[in-house]
């Protein structure tokens, strides 16, 4: 089957926006360059070159310290089995290591995210 020019278009710019949700932007551009869309791969080449990485570091204890001291509690379910994991005030650190029921380590981030919903409501 031999695509119309048109319809080679539409195709590759679909694939290029795919590319993008998927965060492959260099594929993207590439594509993008293919069409002759210059300026949208040009871009997404800048967001290449521009992105910054930030580091927040958080004290677990601290998070779990305020839970105790508002007397509230978070719950994280296990991204593998789908447990769901109580933390408050009491919660132990080996607990929040890894699902009590599948083993599955858990993200700290995930983890951080979860109790900081809860705490931040509050």
């Amino acid at each position: 089957m031999v695509l119309s020019s048109e319809a080679s278009y539409i195709a590759l710019k679909i694939q290029a926006e795919t590319f993008v949700v998927a965060e492959r932007r260099e594929d993207a551009a590439t594509t993008y360059e293919k069409i002759g869309m210059w300026k949208e791969a040009g871009e997404l080449r800048r967001k290449i070159r521009s992105q910054v990485v930030t580091q927040v570091h958080v004290n677990m204890n601290d998070l779990i310290d305020q839970l105790r001291q508002m007397g509230l509690s978070a719950t994280y379910a296990c991204p593998s089995c789908r447990s769901p994991i109580t933390v408050n005030g009491s919660t132990s650190p080996d607990k929040l290591a890894k699902c009590q029921f599948c083993g599955t380590v858990f993200s700290s981030t995930d983890l951080m995210e979860a109790i900081t919903r809860v705490v931040g409501h509050h």
